[in-house]
């Protein structure tokens, strides 16, 4: 099902290319077997081409629906359409005809990079069990249950699970919530101890130059001015352990290319939190 974090990746070959030759990696992509309404179900409208039909059957000649990032890999420079790919030779040993083109989508993961992927009809090609996507209109658990009900009466031995898409998206958001928990128990940990360590440096510094202090207060000094000096004393590291932590944050979001979009103002607060704590 979407969003279910699982996927088979497979060896490819393309008919009258030599992709070992071609590649310094590996070629392979990901093998989805989907019905003839999976693009319509999931309104995923295809970029050329056509979709599987039903008379892609079993006796007929075997075809596939490739995405854009298959295109990007294999095909940069040419039209895949009628092209001819072969994957998972042990379950079908000819090749398939490539019908039509699908977008990118975040079917196994809101935060992975796409990967290259060959659709092919279920029809032609049964997988060991079946997901079967409804798409409807009003409440979700009732339908399922409906769903379940009428299914376990078909064939009573059958074992039936019904996941709405809700449930799939919120056990997405809830790695990412559990990562933002983790990073914001270790920000306040870090936190603690920055402050401590910051403070016991200051204090450490002022007591080093009690002489000066004491110069100072003789020579008519005030203790406010001696606690301004400690203060500004104390800003450049401060400010420097600030500085280095936004940066941090920000190269380090960049590097890892990371999906900021499904984390709240209060979970990158925290991460800053956690990155001013190392850097002070």
């Amino acid at each position: 099902p979407p969003l279910w974090g699982f996927s088979l990746e497979a060896a490819i070959e393309i008919n009258g290319r030599d992709l070992v030759s071609e590649r310094d990696t590996p070629a392979t992509a990901v093998y989805d077997s989907v019905g003839t309404q999976f693009f319509d179900t999931m309104k995923i409208k295809l970029l050329a081409g056509r979709g599987f039909e039903i008379g892609d059957v079993r006796e007929a000649a075997p075809v596939a629906v490739v995405n854009r990032e298959f295109v990007d890999t294999y095909f940069p420079n040419e039209d895949p359409i009628g092209k001819e790919v072969l994957i998972l030779s042990w379950m079908q040993p000819k090749h398939r005809r490539i019908v039509g083109i699908a977008p990118n989508i975040k079917d196994q993961s809101l935060t992975a990079d796409p990967q290259p992927r060959v659709y092919v009809p279920a029809i032609q090609s049964p997988w060991l069990f079946t997901t079967f996507l409804v798409r409807h209109n009003g409440n979700s658990e009732a339908m399922g249950d409906l769903l379940k009900r009428s299914l376990e009466q078909r064939e009573p031995n059958l074992g039936v699970t019904i996941i709405t898409m809700d449930q799939l998206l919120q056990a997405q958001l809830a790695k990412s919530q559990i990562m933002m928990m983790l990073l914001t128990a270790f920000g306040v940990i870090v936190a603690i101890l920055s402050i401590f360590g910051v403070a016991s440096l200051s204090a450490f510094n002022t007591c080093e130059r009690m002489v000066e202090w004491g110069i100072r207060l003789a020579l008519g000094g005030t203790p406010s001015q001696v606690r301004g000096i400690v203060v500004r004393d104390l800003l450049p590291p401060l400010g420097t352990g600030i500085l280095l932590g936004i940066v941090g944050f920000a190269l380090s979001a960049r590097l890892a290319g990371a999906d900021l979009e499904f984390f709240g103002s209060g979970e990158i607060l925290s991460i800053l939190y956690l990155l001013l704590g190392l850097a002070a």
